[in-house]
């Protein structure tokens, strides 16, 4: 526990307890820049989890976040985010919560939060919402003509009364579960997880395209613009990444801030491996690590190892190994996982050689019983993207299928 951070001003002898909290449902709000008045909101219930301990579900579209790691000292409520080292430390008057959400993995990174009792739409606003419509599939430009400039699909979903929810997929991952609303003539969406926060505003010109803002957490804001397409598509996320030479799998790892590994000495020849190039810090290596914890438990008795290499942002040792170890934790993960060393994609691409660019945690690479790569993928988009994510499951388990079940090497 990072009992430092609390204010214990009002009590000379603080005892850490179970907070008391009021069921009911929240707007909570990250004050992106109190100067400008840019907000992120998203909404939030707490629920009693027993007699004495409560639990926090985060609401993002169809997502929900279950937070029970809550508690207090003296005046200050802490509240532990699941998966990454991110919390929030709060006061709490009245039903009413202030203070701010900090994310170690960042160093001093905080952003002033608050939170009260709200039943409402996710985003506050007399006005109407107009009758704009912005369903469907959508080419996206982050940062327009600047050297910057990067691709995306926009997917939207609108309801009959101005609620929209999507999902924006680009070459290096998806930015998740997406919610929002039209408000007059502006579209917001928003989306917390506890690494990712996000917030969109965008406006729709008579022409139909659409020119918007992006703003993740404080520390980043860009412009972006977008076309309905229904027919444009990314770079395949297998195709992105190549093999420099078709000679079996090496990697060793020496990196001081890391573990030492070498799979030549690792490795059975009776498995296959499936590779992952990841970081704790990472919402879509979360999402990859899920679903990859499900194709261990569902083929590791047809000889799949799944095995991690982390990249992770703490330049201590401990530090980096306690994330790691915190998401292994929460997301159940029994596969092992590596500190390779720094989040740095070339210090990834140096430690795997054999690939000839990494341009994105994460990245996973399917070795068969020869130690042969047999596939790539950078990136990854994951259920928030619906049917294109149903679709990648059903694309990669035939063909981890295939590598499993290939009779040449009998």
């Amino acid at each position: 526990m990072f009992w430092g951070v609390f204010n214990l001003s009002s009590c000379e002898n603080p005892e850490v307890k179970e907070p008391v909290f009021l069921e009911r449902n929240y707007l909570g709000i990250l004050l992106l820049d109190e100067e400008e008045g840019i907000e992120l909101p998203f909404q939030f219930n707490v629920r009693s989890k027993d007699s004495v301990q409560y639990q926090w579900e985060i609401i993002n579209g169809e997502e929900r976040i279950l937070i029970d790691s809550i508690s207090s000292l003296g005046d200050s409520i802490y509240v532990q985010m699941p998966v990454f080292e991110s919390y929030f430390v709060l006061i709490e008057t009245d039903g009413f919560l202030e203070g701010y959400w900090k994310d170690p993995s960042r160093g001093d990174y905080r952003i002033p939060f608050k939170a009260f009792p709200w039943e409402g739409a996710r985003f506050r606003s007399e006005h109407e919402f107009s009758e704009k419509d912005f369903w469907g599939s959508w080419k996206v430009k982050f940062s327009p003509k600047t050297e910057n400039e990067s691709l995306a699909i926009g997917n939207f979903y609108q309801d009959s009364v101005g609620r929209v929810t999507g999902n924006f997929q680009t070459e290096m991952g998806d930015y998740r579960f997406l919610d929002g609303q039209l408000i007059g003539e502006t579209l917001y969406l928003s989306c917390f997880d506890g690494s990712h926060a996000f917030l969109f505003t965008a406006v729709m010109s008579k022409g139909g395209r659409l020119y918007g803002s992006f703003y993740s957490g404080n520390h980043w804001t860009e412009k972006w613009r977008a076309l309905r397409d229904p027919d444009f598509r990314l770079r395949e996320m297998h195709e992105i990444t190549q093999k420099v030479n078709s000679e079996p799998f090496a990697l060793t790892l020496r990196d001081s801030l890391g573990d030492a590994f070498d799979f030549a000495t690792y490795r059975d020849p009776d498995k296959v491996y499936l590779m992952q190039i990841l970081g704790s810090w990472c919402p879509n290596c979360m999402d990859e690590s899920r679903y990859f914890q499900e194709l261990q438990e569902k083929y590791g008795s047809q000889g799949l190892q799944v095995i991690g290499f982390a990249y992770e942002r703490h330049t201590e040792k401990a530090l980096a190994r306690n994330a790691i170890d915190k998401m292994t934790r929460d997301l159940e993960l029994d596969y092992p996982i590596f500190h390779a060393g720094k989040a740095n994609k070339q210090d990834a691409n140096a430690d795997f050689a054999q690939l000839d660019t990494i341009i994105s945690f994460p990245t996973s690479v399917l070795l068969n019983r020869r130690a042969e790569i047999k596939w790539i993928h950078s990136g990854f988009n994951g259920p928030g993207t619906g049917a294109d994510y149903k679709q990648y499951t059903r694309d990669f388990e035939r063909l981890l299928l295939s590598v499993l079940n290939d009779a040449s090497l009998e």
